[in-house]
């Protein structure tokens, strides 16, 4: 790649296209391969070297400069944010997902759907930087025949790009995604944030009707953290003591569901100060984050809400059955649901 005048390069071409052309008629090239064939443009790559050292040494008035290699990715048009659906009465429904996680979240599309009202509508908004054309379609095939239900795609790579934020064990670093909601849905008031392994038993719509006034954000307490920090965890004990310095960490609040007051969330810190606090290495990453400054600011919703278990019971008999006895009769009862 080069940028030189004019003249020079009609000299250039002149000079070069006669070697190659001398070249062509002398050698035979009937049984080259599909790589072989392409020999006289690698020749031309070589000549120009020899016609540049050659044109330094004729005209020493000349003036050369070497530049590096650029590499320019990302150049399809991209929204800083997007506009509400539905002339803004939709619902917004924010999930977060890799390709490799398309699989979680078309189960987790499925169950949303099956619990959507007829009277309500859904915009809802998959914050992602890899997943394929063809996964996109599926997912998009999945809604066609929902009137009232949005589905929009978004690649957040350049609010990201002068941050560094790492992913930790089986988290993701899309799981930071969702610091991006007050970014890119500024006409929204609240948003709705759902991690992309959820199945949803319940239409998301009588969630996102909760009152989170002079809230930043409601949330149901981590029935396993606190179990963690009760007993069952003594490195995670440690970490609140010597590391992560919440008032009171038997606040903790689980991050998978959350109803986000965006208006609050802006004015207490700008996307820059959030994404530059999750820069800094956390044990659970963002959720760390959002409890270390959302602290006090928050309206904790019934257990049901949130409801994590496991199949074989492990944590519920070796974590949680450690947390307060509060917080273990409301997952008792959450549960049952």
């Amino acid at each position: 790649m080069y940028i030189l005048k004019k003249e020079i390069f009609f000299s250039y071409c002149e000079w070069m296209f006669q070697v190659l052309k001398e070249f062509c008629r002398r050698r035979n090239m009937k049984y080259y391969s599909t790589e072989a064939l392409r020999t006289p443009g690698h020749l031309s790559e070589r000549l120009f070297n020899i016609f540049l050292l050659r044109l330094e040494e004729t005209r020493p008035d000349l003036r050369v400069k070497e530049l590096q290699c650029v590499l320019i990715e990302d150049t399809d048009p991209q929204e800083q944010h997007l506009a509400p659906a539905f002339n803004g009465s939709g619902i917004p429904v924010v999930f977060a997902a890799n390709n490799k996680f398309v699989p979680m979240f078309a189960a987790c599309l499925r169950s949303f759907l099956k619990n959507c009202s007829t009277e309500e509508c859904y915009d809802v908004f998959l914050i992602e930087s890899d997943i394929s054309k063809e996964n996109k379609e599926i997912l998009l095939h999945m809604i066609q025949d929902r009137d009232n239900v949005s589905l929009r795609f978004f690649d957040p790579g350049r609010l990201l790009k002068n941050y560094h934020l790492k992913a930790n064990a089986h988290i993701s670093v899309e799981t930071y995604y969702r610091f991006l909601i007050q970014e890119i849905l500024p006409e929204y008031e609240k948003a709705l944030y759902l991690d992309c392994d959820t199945i949803i038993n319940a239409d998301v719509a009588e969630l996102y009707r909760t009152d989170v006034e002079g809230y930043m954000l409601a949330a149901v307490r981590d029935a396993d953290f606190l179990g963690q920090i009760n007993g069952a965890n003594p490195d995670t004990v440690r970490y609140c003591k010597e590391q992560f310095h919440m008032k009171n960490p038997f606040n903790y609040f689980q991050a998978g569901v959350i109803l986000f007051n965006i208006k609050e969330m802006k004015k207490a810190h700008t996307l820059d100060e959030w994404l530059t606090y999750a820069s800094t290495p956390y044990m659970f990453n963002d959720q760390d984050v959002l409890n270390l400054y959302c602290e006090g600011h928050v309206k904790y919703l019934d257990m049901s809400w949130n409801m994590i278990t496991d199949s074989d019971h492990y944590r519920v008999e070796n974590v949680i059955k450690f947390a307060p006895d509060s917080v273990q009769k409301a997952y008792a009862k959450a549960h049952k649901n």
